[in-house]
């Protein structure tokens, strides 16, 4: 038997009085989800990420404590730090408890759906355990993982289910390298063991190739279409009759939650999209006044909330670029947001493009506080975000935004200077 207990990180001193003091917004889920994806690719076995994972569910859900289960006796545990030591130990016995009962000791175990079993916690007034199978099609369930808490809703059940959804995919690949390795032990020569190592980063590429696929199929199915029902009934509240102004504000806040979401799942699948090499352009000649008029149209009313001046420049007006024109505009839509988030109010904005030999070279400068020089290598990393909007979004804008210009053969950089704000500019081939 191997069990392995994961000391918590430390908690406020009220945690075990109030467990659920604070609330994640439906952004912070996803990007946990995200992180987790990103864990699970990270390190070279399942059993180096479960810890990390375990963690991620303590963060996102406050727990009391966290388990997962792997036959024939693996055990990972987490637990809150002002609990008793016994309580691992107890959490850890109703995992191994409930994958007997649910699963080992029934004939169609190996066929578990995916269900959530909830019972009551007996160690805590109040307190419940949740079961759910690690679960696979091909080999069936493989264990189970198990969290103790308080008041879980519907968003923490979705994204305990998403998670340990991802959980069992890792775990299930981890087995099978596991499993090639074992069957292929022997001696070799040089010229073999070169040829050996090729192939296993072949397939250790092809392993993150499908596990971003599965992230893909999880945020397009699992979490896109219960979201746009959200935004429909949302819409619909609003038309009833006799609603209050206290029940039309909180539709109105369900409502920008949910286009919040929107906008980081359309974010995720472009950003999966792009990495797996996936994303369709559909390319056709544009008039260079025409796509910038069309970018400054859509951010016109971010634009004036921000109480910034905005002008722009294109010479020759009738130059033309080939390019995918949605996508285009999302890429300058990214540029001028954020220009318009870091310029104070009654700064400037200058939307230029020119034709400088055989590029069309665009650019929006603002007069922001710049970029310290330190910083600016990271600007297009996905993920990063500037310390002072930490938090505010995904990270994921200026990545997104730099693969689609790569898309089209093009360019994207920065020239900034702290104090005298920042340029960014984007070449596309001219047609």
């Amino acid at each position: 038997m191997e069990e392995r207990h994961i000391p918590a990180h430390e908690l406020h001193e009220d945690s075990e009085m109030h467990p659920r003091t604070k609330s994640l917004t439906h952004t912070q889920r996803l990007r946990n989800l995200l992180d987790i994806s990103v864990l699970l690719t990270s390190y070279e076995s399942a059993a180096e990420t479960i810890p990390l994972v375990l963690e991620k569910f303590a963060a996102t859900l406050s727990l009391r404590s966290a388990v997962v289960f792997l036959e024939p006796d693996q055990v990972f545990t987490w637990t809150n730090q002002a609990l008793p030591d016994t309580e691992a130990a107890e959490a850890a016995e109703t995992a191994r408890r409930s994958y007997r009962t649910l699963f080992q000791d029934t004939p169609e175990a190996g066929n578990a759906e995916r269900r959530v079993q909830t019972t009551p916690w007996q160690k805590a007034g109040g307190a419940v355990s949740i079961t759910l199978p690690l679960t696979t099609h091909r080999v069936g369930t493989i264990g189970v993982v198990v969290i103790i808490g308080y008041e879980f809703d519907e968003e923490d059940l979705l994204y305990f289910d998403t998670a340990v959804n991802q959980l069992s995919l890792a775990i299930l690949r981890d087995l099978r390298i596991r499993s090639q390795q074992s069957a292929g032990e022997q001696k070799v020569t040089t010229a073999e063991r070169a040829r050996s190592e090729a192939e296993s980063a072949q397939a250790e590429a092809e392993r993150i190739r499908r596990l971003q696929e599965d992230l893909l199929a999880v945020v397009s199915h699992d979490l896109k279409n219960p979201l746009t029902s959200i935004l429909i009934n949302s819409e619909l509240l609003t038309l009833t009759e006799g609603l209050d102004d206290i029940a039309r504000i909180k539709v109105a806040a369900v409502r920008k939650s949910a286009r919040q979401m929107q906008s980081l799942i359309s974010d995720l699948l472009d950003w999966t999209k792009l990495d797996l090499g996936r994303l369709a352009l559909q390319k056709e000649s544009c008039r260079l006044d025409r796509l910038m008029a069309d970018a400054v149209e859509l951010m016109q009313p971010i634009i004036e909330r921000s109480a910034v001046q905005l002008k722009t420049r294109v010479v020759p007006a009738a130059a033309r670029v080939e390019c995918d024109p949605k996508r285009i505009l999302q890429v300058f839509s990214n540029l001028l947001g954020n220009a318009a988030k870091f310029t104070p109010s009654g700064g400037r904005i200058l939307f230029a493009a020119a034709v400088k030999e055989r590029e069309v070279v665009f650019s929006v400068t603002d007069s922001g506080p710049g970029i310290p020089a330190n910083l600016q290598p990271h600007v297009f990393e996905r993920l990063w975000q500037a310390p002072e909007t930490a938090g505010s979004g995904a990270g994921l804008g200026l990545a997104i935004a730099k693969g689609l210009v790569e898309a089209h053969g093009g360019r994207i950089w920065l020239e900034s200077e702290p104090g005298k704000g920042s340029t960014f500019f984007v070449a596309l081939p001219q047609t």
